[in-house]
């Protein structure tokens, strides 16, 4: 769907999951100012942007980035579990967990989302 991705991906996630994220905006600092971004990201790299914007303070591209996954990717379990607060409807995340179990289980594959949603 999209050739293009965040330069240094892998980088930016250690980055993110260490909590250096004024070091992660560092990095993707020029990104920011781009205007058709979004439209040329992946889900993968919206929902790693939309984390950092809302780590970051700013909750309107958080909102923005993580509605333009859901609607991009409904069914995406990440995209579920990162963007449920942006969904517009409260659901605690014990409610998208039975959801998500409920509808198959194959939707636990993803390892991260596994262990999150099982401790």
């Amino acid at each position: 769907m999209n050739d293009f991705s965040l330069p240094q991906l892998a980088t930016l996630q250690e980055l993110y999951e260490s909590a250096r994220f004024l070091d992660a905006w560092r990095l993707t600092q020029p990104l920011w100012q781009d205007r058709q971004l979004p439209e040329r990201l992946g889900t993968n790299e919206l929902l790693m942007a939309g984390r950092l914007a809302g780590r970051l303070g700013s909750g309107k591209y958080y909102r923005a980035l993580m509605r333009l996954a859901l609607e991009r990717a409904p069914d995406d379990p990440r995209v579920r579990y990162y963007a449920r607060s942006a969904a517009g409807r409260r659901m605690s995340l014990y409610d998208l967990f039975c959801i998500m179990e409920d509808e198959a289980p194959t939707h636990f594959e993803d390892s991260d989302l596994a262990a999150r949603a099982f401790s």
